[in-house]
């Protein structure tokens, strides 16, 4: 009876077939195949290698998800430590994960220029394995009825919501959110809880990433309650930790601590562990605290959050490197222009490792290291930086304007115009002035262009009145960050010195 029990969990890894296979499978599979050479028909430099990044993360995903469920199997048939309720918890949850990974690769199959770059990352956004070991937490969240109607079409959703969360990891965000809206009205339909709140939250997160931030902390406040209805943890402080930055995008950081304290009270009942989702709790923080201008404690709670995911994931990981880039930001705020330079660095040789020296996330970190050595007065260093941060974004999106654009844009014209090269200054300003416009930046970052291109057009001596309308814009959207005083005294002082012509008045 043993041995039988033993060869039923030997063949746990038997339902990766026509998915992902686990390595050491004889030779190439149809699907693999098939994947590759979507992979290497696209013509854009480095493909080859991205190709090879993919299918590592993937061949190490399918072992360990392979190894996850042959122990869940032997733990009930064949050690007898594990009863038939968790044997099926778990189950569950494994079952989740090999759905998110068919919809991955699924989406793979047409991988094109497009959505090659954030393939190489969607790899590494596959959920963790480890929550399916977390029999507490599993336990916690409302069961599906014992209807077995009501449990396919919970399962349909479940399905539904890997298809949604494999075009977010993509980079899909309009498909994804149409996708997500549909399986809302479903869940709502349906009642359960649960698969509803994390709906809501999957909704929330594309719409933060398509800039939409009313409908996205609108979309989180639902996912929270209906988490809290189904005793979904996990999925409340997910949604909490969101909110803080996506509250403060939408209506100001005043809300922002209130759920920053429901994330931190939600983590706390979770018990141990969860290291990665507290330190984006303080990373939520961390950003309310810089769109109040508290660069102090902006710091503190960036470096806080580095230290945890450091300790959690490896000093080496990409997300990783992305609180340091959070942390070179805080820093230049705060004017700490050293340290800065030394995170940026960092966080740049972490991405080149992790996804090859052309990769947009390099390009984040090089236009983060530009913005530092352009206060520090190194204009070519910095020129350098933005103008390989730009090639990486046009070269990524296909020559589109998006928002990552927008930064070393900005930082370029405001070279230029320092240099006095003003008509290439304000062609620069007005290309990143028109991508902020459109996809809602947040009010700082729309100020800084405004006063750039409003310096320069005054410059220029032609569109005067038009100058002194930007600069009042940028002064505004200083003036609703009461700790930008200084930005904010900037533009005013520039305004006192740079009056509106007066009206020419005719004899009477």
């Amino acid at each position: 009876m043993a041995g039988r029990a033993r060869g039923l969990c030997d063949r746990a890894g038997d339902k990766l077939a026509g998915i992902w296979e686990a390595p050491g499978s004889s030779g190439s599979t149809p699907r693999r195949a098939a994947i590759e050479r979507a992979f290497l028909a696209i013509k854009r430099p480095g493909v080859a290698e991205r190709w090879q990044r993919v299918s590592r993360v993937l061949d190490d995903y399918a072992v360990r998800w392979k190894a996850a469920s042959t122990d869940n199997c032997q733990a009930t048939h064949v050690r007898g430590e594990q009863s038939a309720e968790v044997l099926d918890l778990r189950t569950a949850c494994l079952q989740d994960r090999l759905n998110e990974m068919k919809a991955l690769t699924d989406l793979f199959m047409s991988v094109d220029a497009r959505t090659l770059d954030d393939s190489v990352v969607a790899g590494g956004k596959l959920e963790s394995l480890d929550r399916c070991a977390d029999v507490a937490l599993l336990r916690a969240v409302v069961p599906v009825p014992r209807d077995d109607k009501i449990a396919a079409r919970v399962d349909d959703l479940r399905r539904r919501l890997a298809v949604a969360k494999a075009l977010h990891d993509i980079g899909q965000f309009k498909e994804g959110l149409t996708a997500s809206e549909a399986l809302v009205r479903d869940a709502r339909a349906l009642g359960y809880k649960p698969i509803l709140a994390e709906a809501l939250y999957l909704t929330g997160f594309l719409q933060s990433e398509l800039f939409d931030f009313p409908d996205a902390a609108r979309s989180l406040e639902e996912a929270v309650r209906m988490a809290e209805a189904g005793r979904h943890d996990e999925v409340k402080a997910q949604a909490a930790a969101l909110l803080i930055s996506a509250s403060a995008s939408a209506s100001g950081p005043a809300d922002s601590e209130r759920w920053a304290l429901q994330a931190e009270a939600t983590l706390e009942r979770l018990g141990p562990g969860h290291a990665v989702l507290r330190a984006w709790v303080l990373v939520g923080r961390a950003f309310s605290c810089s769109l109040r201008g508290d660069f102090a404690r902006a710091v503190q709670f960036d470096q806080e959050a580095l230290a945890l995911k450091e300790s959690a994931l490896g000093p080496t990981h990409p997300d990783v490197a992305v609180s340091l880039g959070n942390l070179g930001d805080s820093f230049r705020d705060h004017g700490d222009y050293d340290r800065a330079l030394a995170v940026d660095g960092r966080a740049i040789a972490i991405f080149r490792q992790a996804y090859g020296d052309d990769y947009p996330l390099v390009g984040d970190a090089l236009s983060n290291r530009g913005d530092v050595l352009s206060d520090l007065g190194r204009r070519e260093e910095a020129r350098s930086d933005y103008q390989g941060a730009l090639l990486r974004f046009e070269r990524a999106f296909v020559g589109d304007d998006d928002l990552r654009a927008s930064f070393p844009l900005t930082g370029l014209g405001k070279l230029d115009l320092a240099e006095g090269h003003i008509a290439s200054a304000i062609a620069t300003l007005e290309r990143a002035l028109r991508i902020r416009e459109r996809s809602g930046a947040d009010s700082r970052y729309l100020a800084e262009t405004r006063f750039a291109l409003a310096q320069a057009l005054w410059r220029q001596g032609g569109e005067q009145s038009r100058a002194r309308s930007l600069a009042l814009q940028a002064r505004a959207g200083y003036a609703s960050l009461p700790l930008l005083a200084s930005q904010r005294d900037q533009v005013a002082d520039w305004l006192t010195h740079h009056p509106a012509a007066s009206p020419h008045r005719g004899s009477l």
